[in-house]
């Protein structure tokens, strides 16, 4: 969501958004997509949202067994309340936010990363 936020949307102008993902996976993006996409660049910014329209759609949990949409599932509620009730409350600007993500995230931090690639 940052990146598609920082990348494409504000460079090009789109402000009526779609994003479509799996049944399992809509709740937790749609948590990610609302922060990122209602946080202000700085702390010194307005508090204008961007005048995004967010839509979300979702598709069909097909060719996965019951057993693995379920686990998917809780993982997925347990990241969504991550998202609600820490992430979204401590970063709270566009600036805060890549913080976050180049120095804590597991899949962002170039140290993790680096860390993984050795491992």
């Amino acid at each position: 969501a940052f990146y598609t936020r920082t990348s494409f949307t504000d460079i090009a102008g789109w402000r009526k958004l779609l994003v479509v993902t799996n049944e399992f996976h809509i709740e937790r993006s749609k948590a990610i997509f609302d922060w990122i996409f209602h946080a202000p660049a700085t702390s010194s910014a307005t508090n204008d949202d961007g005048g995004y329209e967010m839509y979300y759609l979702s598709c069909n949990n097909i060719g996965l067994t019951s057993e693995a949409i379920q686990a998917r599932k809780e993982h997925e509620k347990r990241g969504e309340i991550n998202v609600k009730s820490k992430l979204a409350r401590e970063y709270l600007t566009l600036k805060e936010i890549w913080e976050f993500l180049t120095t804590y995230h597991d899949f962002y931090a170039a140290s993790k990363l680096a860390k993984r690639g050795t491992a």
